[in-house]
């Protein structure tokens, strides 16, 4: 599809979510849709649940995140402006 103006003004918001309480920095979807990460300036990062909704684990506080990436079954790396970090589960 391609992303003209008029398709993109036609888009609709299927779900707010409320977890971060300061701007979302950056938020990464991964391969499969099924999860995304935000980051954002409360110094938390959450995981969802896209097909239930939800939040898939309580935010995590790890400082300023700029940059959430890679999102995939078990890791993701996080970055600020100093220094990044991958996390594996």
């Amino acid at each position: 599809m391609k992303i003209t103006d008029s398709v993109f003004r036609s888009f609709r918001v299927a779900r707010t979510y409320r977890e971060n309480s300061q701007k979302v920095n950056c938020v990464d979807y991964s391969p499969n849709g099924e999860s995304a990460i935000s980051s954002s300036d409360d110094d938390c990062i959450v995981l969802y649940d896209i097909r239930e909704g939800k939040v898939r684990l309580p935010p995590l506080r790890r400082g300023l995140i700029v940059s959430v990436t890679g999102l995939d079954s078990n890791s993701v790396t996080m970055g600020n402006r100093f220094s990044s970090l991958q996390m594996e589960g």
